[in-house]
């Protein structure tokens, strides 16, 4: 398989002309400046947030959380910081309001050859900014926080789980707006610290069900993968409805099948990809050496409900069509491991990978398609012209180190959290130039419903 790199600055002509063998501290700074140098051109909004903790895990919450509030909330995880560990670990909730601003074009000159596709007077660029709603402290440090996409009458509220490696148990809370108050605050009620106990280990797996209210997979260092249902009534919450036994090593990561409420797909160190009727103890589906070295993250297309994505620390994004697991339909490289991978829940084409090169890409697969051909071994080969593949939609390169995670909005299109292990939390959305006409098609049909 043939497959292209990103560039490793956020455009061709963003590219790093640092010196071989300049300090790379210094190589890193220089790519930012000149990428805060383009941010009026790049995007149509952003948000670059220091954390005071050392964050390790970030989601958006579901859109009408809490009580039809007007406002988008994220949730934030974080582990210890060794130099004052008894601060503990934390979960944070903000919220997220936008304001807009005028930025003329002579804030931030660029050469001209790149300047003739913008408004030599003006445009207006959207600015995020972040309120801390709620700080809870929790017992151990968070490997991963993940909020349930449903909101219901059982609940009235937004269930996050968190999971740590260094314990075996998930925790459940229910986040919640305060009773006999006006202003946007939570507290936590009926499922605060509802401790999950079926795993051996820790680990960092953890997947909500699109459409079982309650229902949550996860996944640990044991190598198995418990699927539980939160709401239960005639069952202890702490006990597993299933236990799945398969993989050789550390269950990374899981994602359930977003149109199909019992089936869920898990991936592990021991470079598997697996996939799971909840129904049934052992896998339906197996890809026996999906990459090379420990597949890190899993994503399902959601509307082709055969297609998956895998993430590596062989620094490559598969595609997969489950009917035919002969071999993976392309591949897209970066220049480090991968650590996450997300299809936007609002347009099937766009493929949102991320890793320790400090890139988030999005990746068109239309675009991929459309530019490939069977090669002699069956698998597709991707061409592409001098100015860079097709596929490449657009390239993040605000962040300073690794990404640890990445959340897409589930409603506000192109919309993105994305956090680093230096604790910045950027939210970012690509200016519509970048968004693509597929983006375009998508936010005029749902403008066209208001």
């Amino acid at each position: 398989t043939h497959s292209w790199r990103p560039i490793p600055a956020c455009s061709g002509s963003m590219a790093s002309k640092a010196a071989p063998g300049k300090d790379q501290t210094e190589t890193i700074l220089a790519e930012n400046l000149i990428w805060k140098e383009n941010v009026p051109y790049l995007y149509e909004s952003l948000i670059n947030y220091k954390l005071s903790e050392s964050a390790t895990s970030v989601q958006w919450l579901p859109r009408g959380f809490p009580s039809q509030n007007s406002l988008d909330h994220i949730v934030v995880g974080s582990c210890y910081d060794e130099e004052k560990e008894k601060t503990g670990s934390k979960l944070e909730v903000f919220s997220v309001e936008i304001k807009e601003h005028a930025v003329t074009t002579k804030t931030a000159e660029r050469p001209e050859s790149t300047n003739s596709h913008l408004d030599k007077k003006r445009r207006v660029i959207a600015s995020k900014h972040l309120h801390l709603e709620l700080r809870l402290s929790v017992k151990f440090p968070v490997s991963r926080v993940r909020s349930s996409p449903l909101l219901g009458a059982k609940t009235n509220g937004s269930l996050v789980a968190v999971k740590s490696a260094s314990n075996a148990e998930v925790l459940i809370y229910l986040l919640k707006k305060a009773e006999n108050t006006t202003a946007s605050q939570f507290s936590l009620t009926a499922y605060d610290v509802t401790s999950l106990k079926g795993h051996e280990e820790g680990g960092r797996a953890l997947a909500w069900n699109h459409l079982s209210a309650g229902s949550l997979v996860s996944g640990s260092m044991d190598c198995n993968l418990c699927n539980w249902d939160t709401l239960a009534q005639r069952q202890p919450k702490s006990t597993p409805k299933s236990i799945y036994k398969g993989h050789q090593a550390e269950v990374l990561d899981a994602a359930w099948q977003t149109n199909k409420a019992n089936v869920f797909a898990s991936c592990s160190r021991d470079k598997t990809v697996r996939v799971w009727d909840s129904r049934q103890k052992k896998e339906s589906h197996k890809i026996e050496k999906a990459h090379d070295a420990a597949v890190n993250s899993i994503s399902w297309n959601p509307l082709g409900e055969y297609l998956l994505a895998s993430g590596s620390d062989d620094k490559t994004v598969a595609l997969w069509d489950m009917r035919n697991l002969d071999g993976k339909l392309f591949s897209l490289d970066h220049l480090k491991p991968v650590t996450c991978v997300a299809f936007s829940p609002t347009n099937e084409t766009i493929l949102a990978s991320a890793s320790e090169d400090r890139r988030v890409v999005l990746w068109d697969i239309t675009k991929v398609a459309a530019n490939s051909h069977l090669s002699s071994g069956g698998s597709q080969s991707i061409t592409r012209d001098s100015d860079g593949p097709e596929e490449l939609s657009f390239v993040h390169g605000g962040h300073t180190d690794s990404i640890c995670d990445i959340s897409w909005h589930r409603e506000d299109i192109g919309l993105m959290a994305t956090l680093a292990k230096n604790c910045h939390l950027h939210i970012w959305k690509p200016a519509l130039k970048h968004q693509g006409t597929l983006y375009n098609q998508n936010r005029l049909k749902k403008e066209s419903k208001r």
